[in-house]
């Protein structure tokens, strides 16, 4: 499994950090071209209105939105801290979702921490 991490604006859609590709430039480049696919459209979506819509405010409710493919997992989970940032997953190679989710919580656990 190739499992590449990043730090995304909701607003913009712009990729802000990037973790797990280790230097891997093929990865880096895989979670860069699909953060403009999952955040945009021919119109920017309000994504802080489409998860307030899909159950809660941006304290509560619905956090997550999770694409799955034959060999491909796409996760986006909002976070609290920094306001209007979502971490990205990228996940090759796998559908193992529950493998994708712990690696995506804990990584949204560190960066609320910090």
């Amino acid at each position: 499994m190739n499992l590449v991490l990043g730090l995304a604006c909701l607003r913009t859609g712009i990729l802000l950090e990037l973790y797990g590709a280790d230097g891997d430039a093929l990865a880096a480049e895989m979670l860069a071209a699909s953060v403009p696919r999952l955040f945009e459209s021919a119109q920017m979506p309000d994504w802080n209105t489409i998860f307030e819509r899909l159950g809660g405010s941006a304290a509560s409710g619905f956090q997550d939105l999770l694409l799955v493919t034959d060999d491909t997992v796409h996760f986006v989970q909002r976070l609290q801290s920094p306001l209007d940032t979502a971490l990205v997953a990228v996940a090759e190679g796998t559908t193992n979702v529950g493998l994708v989710l712990a690696s995506v919580r804990k990584k949204a656990a560190e960066l609320e921490r910090a």
